[in-house]
């Protein structure tokens, strides 16, 4: 047996080693022979008979088993999910938000497009009657560009939409 198989009999949690002192004062590590050649021997006698086992093998099945049942789990809440939908107890939010939102601008924009001929209709004692139209005017325009401006900002096609248009992404050619 080589001296790099030991190691690995060691990584894999086969063999042990223990530290020990030595005289001068540093430690090392050493296989204790007989409980060594036990480990070894009943390591071997499992791989003869088909039931070896590493310590990572181990590990590893119990990492899949663990993934399997967090993946049950998810697909218990996928359905309790699909089945609440079907039963009404949930809603699907992008339908029901997206008509209220729709109103909300409309009303937004009515709201700003009336501030300039509130405006002047509040100040016209104040100032003469064609510099009130000048002033509604200008209002009025920078109004609708600072509409337009948040418009082009905002993505007004619903998600749904988005992801159909966007189907599979193109491949860079490299």
């Amino acid at each position: 047996m080589s001296v790099r198989r030991v190691q690995q009999l060691t990584q894999e949690g086969i063999l042990n080693t223990t530290q020990i002192p030595t005289p001068n004062g540093r430690r090392a590590t050493v296989y204790m022979l007989v409980e060594t050649i036990q480990k070894y021997t009943e390591y071997c006698n499992n791989r003869a008979n088909g039931r070896a086992a590493t310590a990572t093998e181990e590990a590893l099945k119990k990492e899949k088993l663990e993934a399997e049942i967090a993946y049950k789990r998810l697909q218990a809440d996928y359905n309790q999910i699909r089945l609440d939908r079907a039963n009404g107890k949930l809603v699907d939010v992008e339908e029901e938000l997206w008509p209220v939102l729709i109103k909300l601008f409309a009303d937004i924009k009515k709201w700003a497009m009336n501030l300039p001929l509130r405006l002047t209709g509040m100040s016209s004692n104040l100032v003469e009657h064609s510099e009130l139209r000048r002033f509604e005017s200008r209002a009025t325009q920078e109004v609708n560009d600072m509409l337009n401006s948040l418009i082009e900002s905002i993505t007004w096609k619903k998600p749904r939409e988005e992801r159909a248009k966007r189907g599979r992404p193109k491949k860079s050619p490299n």
